[in-house]
């Protein structure tokens, strides 16, 4: 619904980047990736300080498979809002599949330094540790998270 609600209102104003972000944000939702990278794009073309469309498009690019595209997008949105924890959760993400382990351990750090409390930020921190080497520290991170999620099926602490 929100779709076709935000693509009327850029019929009456199609060079409205607030809109185009929010459209590119629902078609992210929806996982409309070659639908969304471009609105994020154009979003970005007008209004290249938007976070949210650094993000938009770093995730579309991350799905298709451009992990340097992606690791861009995350640090421009890093460069326009360094407190947003989804950013760092994003780029340890991208990290740890480059098997980058400290930067994708520090970027799991930052994250949690701003949202202690986010269970998929500790339990990453746990795989990247446990990936080092770190058994110890790893636990640790998965204790907490079973503590912040004890009911996530998902969640095994190895």
């Amino acid at each position: 619904m929100a779709e076709q609600e935000y693509r009327a209102a850029l019929q009456l104003d199609a060079n409205n980047a607030e809109l185009l972000v929010a459209l590119g944000y629902v078609l992210n939702e929806q996982n409309e990736w070659d639908e969304a990278i471009p609105v994020n794009r154009q979003a970005l073309r007008l209004q290249p300080n938007s976070a949210v469309a650094h993000i938009n498009l770093g995730n579309g690019l991350k799905v298709k498979g451009d992990r340097d595209g992606a690791l861009a997008a995350f640090r421009d949105a890093l460069r326009l809002k360094p407190d947003y924890p989804i950013v760092h959760f994003n780029l340890g993400n991208e990290f740890r599949k480059k098997q980058d382990w400290e930067s994708a351990i520090a970027e799991c750090r930052k994250t949690l330094s701003l949202q202690p409390d986010y269970f998929n930020a500790h339990y990453n921190l746990g795989v990247r540790l446990e990936a080092k080497g770190d058994r110890e520290a790893a636990l640790e991170e998965y204790r907490i998270a079973s503590e912040l999620d004890p009911k996530n099926t998902g969640f095994r602490g190895q």
